[in-house]
């Protein structure tokens, strides 16, 4: 919620915002490039972008798709919940 403080001053900063509204803000970041300049901000940027924002929005998917990809997702479903499209590549003939 919006601090009374910052309200009676006039100066309303994006931080004042709730979370909720942040995370929504970033999550509708389309390109990667975004993201990562968005994190190079400040510190508080980087952590709000880096690691869940800026992994696993696509998933390239492939026969050999390695298993530690799936049990680290498993394990991870803060990462997981962020990707948004999944391709998959087959091998050429």
């Amino acid at each position: 919620m919006i601090g009374i403080q910052a309200v009676k001053s006039g100066t309303i900063s994006p931080w004042d915002l709730p979370a909720e509204v942040i995370e929504h803000i970033l999550s509708e970041i389309g390109l990667h490039r975004d993201l990562v300049n968005f994190a190079c901000a400040s510190r508080l940027c980087s952590q709000l972008a880096i690691p869940r924002h800026t992994q696993y929005r696509t998933l390239r998917i492939g026969t050999n798709t390695s298993a530690h990809i799936w049990a680290h997702l498993a394990c991870r479903p803060d990462l997981a919940c962020n990707i948004n499209r999944t391709t998959h590549r087959s091998l050429s003939p």
